[in-house]
């Protein structure tokens, strides 16, 4: 859809100028008559290049949460919604990201509120997010559930962070040792084998395995990469369309020694941390366990959370549903008991989301600790194999000439 630059006056003569994303020049100018606003220009706003176009219409999840940080600074300094918005809009770099805000604004300023104007976008404001400002217009704590907000949003990419950093030495090292290996089975292997066919040697089973290795990367590279790439689109397709295979897959990672550990710490942590943060900001219970069935990226936890809420649907309590559910930790089920007991469930989930984040990161430092020996190993291990089995026929080839 396109997005059309206006300037018009009000009644008193005043120029506004603004932005507006809609279907034709003649819908922004009904747009304004509605308004009482006489209308000086309206003009498209166009793109040169179609790709350019396209690239515009992505928002980072770092210029997201600039923005809920902005907008959090921006109230608490007492200035008005409408106006924090207009401000964040005209320093926006991002041209489809401060069309959208325009568009908030002009949502607003005909009598809308904020949660449902952002409800129109939500690829770039995530239902969560929604919910926790649509309880705050009710209870007028907008300025407390922007900071709760940033604060979700820092924790999520910490977490994330720190997955990414613990993976990052383990696929640089495979894919160097990948490359090398490649580059001798390739290049370097085959000369030795064309002096070995010269002088007819008799090769031992590591060198044959060896030259088979080498004979299929370098006639079926290109299969081999085909391979690779279609399995990877299959995979995709089939954790976005199999429900069945995608709580399988979400199982499978889980029971990988160490990572497994990580990965559903990592899941448990963002899971407390929005619950908690959601029933801080005033959104009921069993609301809060519903949001979450559509937002938890793990199939298995989804599913305990489904059935969670339909418990508590029926008068049970959240420490009853989560102890059924048997994948929870003995830690995560006392505090919830503790937080239902007392009324501090929120208090105790945030708490437990910080504890978990602890031991992520203790758990990672230990990962790396194990994993780089063990890549070191195994990379010897195969340059050894490499090594051994190129110059086993040269041992042999001086064997003969001693014996000549």
């Amino acid at each position: 859809m396109p997005v059309f630059t206006y300037k018009a006056r009000d009644k008193f003569g005043t120029l506004i100028t603004g932005k507006k994303e809609d279907e034709s020049i003649e819908n922004v100018r009904k747009f304004l008559a509605s308004r009482n606003y006489f209308v000086v220009s309206i003009k498209e706003e166009k793109t040169k290049l179609r790709w350019l176009k396209l690239s515009n219409k992505r928002v980072s999840s770092n210029e997201i949460f600039l923005f809920f940080r902005q907008f959090s600074v921006l109230i608490k300094a007492g200035i008005t919604v409408i106006a924090s918005l207009e401000s964040i809009a005209k320093q926006m770099k991002n041209e489809y990201f401060q069309g959208i805000l325009y568009n908030i604004i002009e949502k607003i300023k005909t009598g809308d509120s904020l949660s449902n104007a952002m409800r129109l976008y939500p690829d770039i404001f995530a239902y969560t997010y929604v919910n926790m400002i649509e309880a705050a217009e009710l209870s007028g704590q907008l300025e407390q559930v922007l900071d709760r907000i940033t604060i979700l949003m820092q924790k999520s990419e910490h977490t994330k962070a720190n997955i990414k950093t613990a993976l990052t030495y383990p696929i640089i090292i495979f894919s160097v040792a990948v490359l090398i290996v490649s580059f001798i089975l390739i290049f370097i292997l085959p000369k030795f084998v064309a002096i070995y066919n010269k002088r007819l040697i008799e090769l031992p089973l590591p060198t044959q395995i060896l030259i088979i290795a080498s004979n299929i990367l370098s006639n079926y590279w290109y299969f081999i990469i085909l391979t690779i790439l279609l399995s990877i689109l299959f995979l995709q397709k089939l954790l976005k369309n199999n429900e069945t295979f995608l709580y399988k897959w979400h199982s499978l990672i889980m029971k990988i020694p160490y990572f497994g550990n990580i990965y559903f710490y990592s899941r448990l942590s963002n899971f407390c941390a929005v619950l908690g943060f959601m029933y801080r900001s005033g959104v009921p219970l069993l609301k809060a366990l519903r949001i979450l069935e559509t937002i938890v990226d793990n199939k298995i936890i989804e599913n305990v959370v489904k059935q969670s809420a339909d418990s508590i649907e029926i008068g049970d309590t959240l420490t009853n549903a989560f102890t059924r559910a048997d994948i929870f930790p003995e830690t995560l089920l006392k505090m919830i008991a503790a937080g239902e007991s007392s009324g501090k469930i929120d208090d105790l989930m945030i708490f437990i989301s910080d504890y978990y984040d602890e031991e992520i990161e203790m758990k990672i430092k230990k990962m790396s600790a194990i994993i780089e020996p063990i890549m070191i190993l195994v990379i010897g291990v195969i340059v050894g194999f490499i090594a051994i089995a190129t110059l086993l026929p040269i041992f042999t080839l001086m064997r003969s000439f001693r014996g000549n």
